[in-house]
C-alpha cells in the first residue's frame, strides 16, 4: 500500500507563477523536542497510571488522569502533556494547586514536588477527535451505531489524557471506564469486572504490563466480535456491526496462530502479553498501529467481494508486521525518534520472514521488493536521511515514517542476516530480548547484541549502513572473446553529491540461452566493497547472454545492466521463467528510465512486446499499473508525431489487456490482476464503454463477480474521464450504496471529475476548518484531485494553489498540510519557474511534512524534464 501511495507523487502536472506571501506560515503545532524529553526524564521515574474515563454518545468525554512516580530530583518544574483539553482541577499530593495549563500542557512547580513518590491528579474533559489522530469518534452512516479508537503514534496520548508522552518514560495502566452498555470497551488487557447501571457498564482493567504512552489504547463501541485461541493466547477480532458481514475470520485468525507461534520459536522468547486482539477500525491513518495486544487495522482490509490472492497476502503481512512489534518495539523500546527504525524496519523484515516461514505465501520476497523499490525512490530525493535519522523533536519524527525508515532499514537487516548468517542474526536478536525486554534501547545496544554472535566486526557496517543516506548503483562491465569472458567486473558508484562506497555481499548471476528461455550458467556469492571489483572466478567461463548483480535480491543497491544484456532483454526479457528474477529485471530497466538510462520509448516499445505474453499477476500487476501510467505520463505529446505514438500506444496497451482479460480462466488471480489494470489504464471511448458494459452487465466475464468496490473502480475511471453521464451514473450509485465506504467513493468520484469549476469547490471543502471532513476522507479527496492524464486541469489550478497552501499550513494540522501539499504543480514542462523551490525559498518555517511533500514533487518534476527532454533529444546514455 505505501509504495502506491508514495510513487503518486510523480503524477502531478505543470504550473504557472508564484504568489509572494509573508514567511510567517505555519500553525502553532503541538510537539516534544528531544531537549524537553532529556529534561523530563532525569527527573522522573517508576512511573504509573490510574485513569478513569467516561464514555458517552456526545462529542466530549471526561476523566481523571493519576499519575504515580518517583522523583530523581526535585530541580525544575514537570511537564505533563495535555493537548487542547479542559482541565478541571489538579491535585499534586493530595493538595489542590492552580491550573497552569496552555493548552499544549501543565506545568507542576517544583515546590510542589517531593523526594520519592509522587501522585499527580487531574480531572479534565477533552472533545474526541475527527483527524484519526488521538481519540477518534465515528458515527456509522449506515445504523448511527458509534465507534472510538485511539490512535497515538509518535506523540499524540496527550491528545487522550494528561500524561508523561514520552517513548522512555514507559508506565503500567490500571483503568476504569464507563460507557453506554451496548458498547465493548478495549485495552490490553481483560477487564478484571465488569459492572451494569441502568444503561451503562463500567468496565475495570487491572494493571497493565509496562510499555510506553504511545501503545496504550482504549477502543470503544458496538463492535461486533469473534474469538479463538493460539495456544494460551485468547485471540480476538473486532469490528463494526455494518461491516461484520463482509469479515472473514477465517482471512485473521490461522495467520494470526502461524505468527504467534513462528515468533515464539524465532525469538525464543514467549509473547509477552495477556491477549492478542485486531479492531478494524472506521477512518484509520495508516494500514495498522501496534498497540499492546490491541492491534488496530484500517478497514481497508475488508473488501465487499471475494479478496484476491494478493490481499489476502498484504493483509498477512500487516497482521505479522504489527504482531513483530509486540517484541519490537512494544517489549523493547527505542528511547527516542532517531531509532524509529529499531521498530519500523525490523517490524517489516520480520513480517516478510515470517510469512514465507510460517505462511502459504512464499511469494513474500517479491512483495518485498516492493517495499526496496520504495525505500530506492525515497533514497534519491533531497529529503532522504540516514536510517538512523536526526530527530529534533517529535514533528520531524512524524515526518519520518517513510520508505527509509520501512524499505530501506529492512533492506539492510535482510543484507546484514546475509552478511552474518541467518542463524546468528537469529542468536543475536534473542540476546537483545532477554537482555532489555521491558527497557529502552539505542542502536549500540542492539548492535551489541548482535555482535555478541558473529566474529565479523560490525562497526563498519553500521556506519555504512545507518548512518549514511543516498543508494549505491552497480553496472555490469562484461567483456568477451571468442565467446569465453574475459573480464567481469561491476562498478559501484554513488549519486551525485554523495560519496559513500558501501560493502554490499551479494550474489551475482550468468545466464544462457536454450530452447525453453534462458537458464542459470552460473552464481558467485561475492563482495562489493570498491569502486571496481572484478570476479576472478567468471574468467574463461561462456559469455552469457545475461548478468545480473543482485540475484535473490539480497543486497540493497540499484543495477544497471550493460549494453548487451539490456539488447537481449528488450527482446527476450518474456523468456525469462524465474518469475522473481523476472520481475526484478523489469524493476531494474524502469529505474534506468528514471534515471535516464534508458529510452522511455523503447521502454513502451517493450511493454507492447511482452505483455500479451506476460502470465505472472504480480508482473502484470507492476508493469500494467504502474510502468504504464507512468510511461504515458513521461512520453511528450507536444508534436504530431509524438501525440501519434502516445496514442497508438496507449490503445495497443488497452486492447492487451482486455483480450487477456477476457481470456483468463474464471476466477483466477491472473483475471482479477488483469480486470485491476484494465480498469487503471482504459482511456478510449471503447474500453471506457466495455467499462460501462460491464457496470450495466451487459458484459458478463465468467467468475468475477462485480461487488461493490469494483463497481466504485468503474465509476471513478468513467468520471475521471467525463464518459456520458458519469455524474449521475455516480449519484445514483450513491444511493445504492450509503455506506460509508460509499462516502468516501463518491466524493473520490465526484472531485475527480474533469470540471475546473468543481475542483475548486472541492478545494474549498479541503480548506474548511471545522473538520467535517475526516482526514481519511480528506486524503481520499486531495490524492485523486488530478490524475496525471488531466495536466490541463491541473496547471490552471498552479497559481491557486500556494495561496491555498499558505492558509492550510497556517491554520490545519501537519498531517492535513502536508497531505494538501501534494497537490503541488509537477512542473514537467521543459521551461518551468521552478516555483516551488521559490515558495520554500520563501517560506523556509513550513512543517516537516509540507517541507518534504513539497521537495519530492519539486526533484519528480526536475526528473520528468530530463527524462522528457532526453526523450526529444534522443541522448538517453547507457
Amino acid at each position: 500500500m505505501k509504495v502506491i501511495l508514495l510513487l503518486s507523487f510523480i503524477l502531478f502536472s505543470a504550473c504557472s507563477s508564484n504568489p509572494k506571501l509573508g514567511p510567517d506560515l505555519g500553525k502553532k503545532e503541538h510537539s516534544l523536542s528531544l531537549e524537553q524529553a532529556k529534561r523530563r526524564y532525569s527527573q522522573v521515574e517508576n512511573v504509573s497510571y490510574d485513569l478513569t474515563f467516561e464514555l458517552n454518545s456526545t462529542n466530549v468525554y471526561s476523566g481523571k488522569s493519576r499519575i504515580f512516580f518517583n522523583t530523581k530530583t526535585t530541580a525544575g518544574d514537570l511537564r505533563i502533556d495535555f493537548h487542547d483539553g479542559v482541565i478541571k482541577t489538579v491535585m499534586v499530593n493530595q493538595k489542590k494547586v492552580p491550573v497552569d495549563y496552555n493548552k499544549f500542557y501543565l506545568r507542576i512547580p517544583k515546590s510542589h514536588l517531593k523526594s520519592g513518590l509522587n501522585e499527580v491528579a487531574i480531572d479534565f474533559e477533552r472533545a474526541y477527535s475527527s483527524n484519526g489522530r488521538g481519540f477518534h469518534k465515528f458515527t456509522d452512516p449506515e445504523d448511527q451505531r458509534i465507534y472510538t479508537y485511539t490512535n497515538l503514534e509518535p506523540y499524540a496520548a496527550n491528545q487522550v489524557f494528561p500524561c508523561l508522552d514520552q517513548p522512555d518514560l514507559k508506565a503500567t495502566y490500571k483503568m476504569k471506564v464507563t460507557a453506554p452498555k451496548e458498547w465493548e470497551v478495549i485495552t490490553s488487557v481483560f477487564p478484571q469486572t465488569i459492572d451494569t447501571k441502568r444503561n451503562f457498564k463500567t468496565w475495570y482493567f487491572p494493571q497493565s504490563a509496562k510499555f510506553s504512552t504511545y501503545i496504550w489504547s482504549l477502543h470503544a463501541g458496538e463492535y461486533h466480535s469473534w474469538t479463538d485461541r493460539s495456544g494460551d493466547v485468547p485471540l480476538r477480532l473486532f469490528a463494526r456491526k455494518s461491516l461484520a458481514k463482509n469479515v472473514k475470520p477465517e482471512d485473521w485468525f490461522p495467520v494470526t496462530q502461524q505468527g504467534l507461534k513462528f515468533f515464539n520459536e524465532y525469538f525464543d522468547y514467549k509473547y509477552p502479553y495477556s491477549k492478542y486482539d485486531q479492531v478494524l477500525v472506521p477512518e484509520f491513518n495508516s494500514g495498522a498501529m501496534e498497540n499492546v495486544g490491541a492491534v488496530t487495522f484500517t478497514e481497508r482490509f475488508v473488501h465487499r467481494g471475494k479478496k484476491s490472492r494478493k490481499n489476502r497476502r498484504d493483509l498477512a503481512n500487516v497482521i505479522m508486521h504489527e504482531m513483530a512489534h509486540m517484541w519490537f518495539g512494544n517489549l523493547v523500546t527505542m528511547k527516542w525518534w532517531d531509532d524509529l527504525w529499531l521498530n519500523e524496519s525490523f517490524a517489516n523484515y520480520m513480517a516478510f520472514l515470517a510469512s514465507y516461514e510460517a505462511t502459504k505465501f512464499k511469494e513474500a520476497w517479491i512483495d518485498f521488493h516492493g517495499d526496496k523499490a520504495w525505500a530506492y525512490w525515497e533514497d534519491q530525493l533531497p529529503t532522504t536521511h540516514p536510517i538512523e535519522a536526526k530527530v529534533p523533536d517529535t514533528q520531524q519524527a512524524f515526518a519520518n515514517f517513510d520508505g527509509i525508515t520501512y524499505g530501506k532499514g529492512a533492506s539492510s537487516l535482510k543484507q546484514l542476516s546475509f552478511l552474518i548468517g541467518d542463524t546468528n542474526f537469529r542468536d543475536g536478536l534473542r540476546v537483545y530480548f532477554k537482555k532489555f525486554a521491558e527497557q529502552n534501547t539505542r542502536l549500540k545496544d542492539f548492535m551489541a547484541a548482535l555482535q555478541s554472535k558473529t566474529p565479523i566486526k560490525l562497526d563498519q557496517w553500521q556506519k555504512q549502513w545507518l548512518q549514511t543516506e543516498s543508494v549505491n548503483i552497480v553496472e555490469t562491465q562484461l567483456k568477451c572473446s571468442n565467446g569465453k569472458i574475459q573480464n567481469l567486473s561491476f562498478k559501484q558508484s554513488s549519486l551525485p553529491g554523495y560519496s559513500v562506497l558501501r560493502s554490499h555481499k551479494t550474489k551475482v548471476a550468468l545466464f544462457q540461452k536454450n530452447s525453453k528461455g534462458i537458464s542459470l550458467q552460473k552464481s558467485f556469492t561475492i563482495t562489493l566493497d570498491k569502486e571496481n571489483n572484478t570476479v576472478e572466478e567468471a574468467r574463461g567461463l561462456a559469455c552469457p547472454v545475461l548478468v545480473y548483480a543482485n540475484y535473490d535480491d539480497y543486497a540493497y543497491i540499484k543495477t544497471y545492466f550493460g549494453r548487451d544484456s539490456l539488447s537481449f532483454l528488450q527482446d527476450s526479457v518474456g523468456s525469462i521463467n524465474d518469475n522473481f528474477l523476472r520481475e526484478l529485471i523489469w524493476r531494474a530497466i524502469w529505474d534506468m528510465v528514471r534515471d535516464g538510462k534508458f529510452n522511455a520509448v523503447n521502454y513502451a516499445t517493450m511493454l507492447k512486446t511482452h505483455l500479451p505474453h506476460e502470465k505472472e499477476p504480480s508482473i502484470l500487476r507492476f508493469i500494467s499499473r504502474r510502468t504504464i501510467e507512468n510511461t504515458l505520463f513521461y512520453l511528450p505529446k507536444n508534436k504530431t508525431e509524438q501525440r501519434k505514438f502516445y496514442l497508438k500506444f496507449a490503445q495497443s496497451i488497452e486492447n492487451t489487456l482486455w483480450n487477456k482479460l477476457r481470456a483468463a480462466q474464471a476466477g483466477s488471480e491472473l483475471q482479477k490482476s488483469l480486470f485491476t489494470a484494465y480498469v487503471s489504464t482504459a482511456q478510449t471511448y471503447a474500453g471506457l464503454k466495455n467499462l460501462k458494459n460491464i457496470l450495466d452487465s451487459k458484459i458478463k466475464l465468467r467468475g468475477l463477480d462485480i461487488d461493490q468496490d469494483k463497481r466504485w473502480d468503474i465509476l471513478v475511471k468513467l468520471s475521471e474521464s467525463n464518459f456520458k453521464n458519469s455524474k449521475a451514473l455516480v449519484k445514483k450509485e450513491a444511493q445504492r450504496d450509503p455506506s460509508d465506504s460509499g462516502k468516501r467513493m463518491l466524493m473520490v468520484a465526484q472531485a475527480v471529475y474533469p470540471n475546473f469549476e468543481d475542483k475548486l469547490n472541492w478545494i474549498q471543502n479541503l480548506k474548511r476548518k471545522d473538520e467535517a471532513l475526516s482526514f481519511d476522507k480528506f486524503r481520499a479527496i486531495s490524492r485523486n484531485m488530478f490524475p496525471w492524464h488531466q495536466e490541463e486541469i491541473h496547471e490552471k489550478y498552479s497559481e491557486q494553489f500556494f495561496k491555498d497552501l499558505a492558509w492550510i499550513e497556517t491554520h490545519r494540522e501537519a498531517h492535513f498540510a502536508g497531505e494538501f501539499a501534494r497537490l503541488a504543480p509537477m512542473e514537467c514542462k521543459v521551461e518551468a519557474k521552478g516555483n516551488i523551490d521559490t515558495f520554500l525559498s520563501n517560506h523556509p518555517n513550513v512543517r516537516p511534512k509540507t517541507s518534504k511533500s513539497l521537495k519530492v514533487i519539486e526533484h519528480e518534476s526536475q526528473r520528468c524534464r530530463k527524462v522528457r527532454t532526453l526523450i526529444k533529444t534522443g541522448k538517453m546514455a547507457l
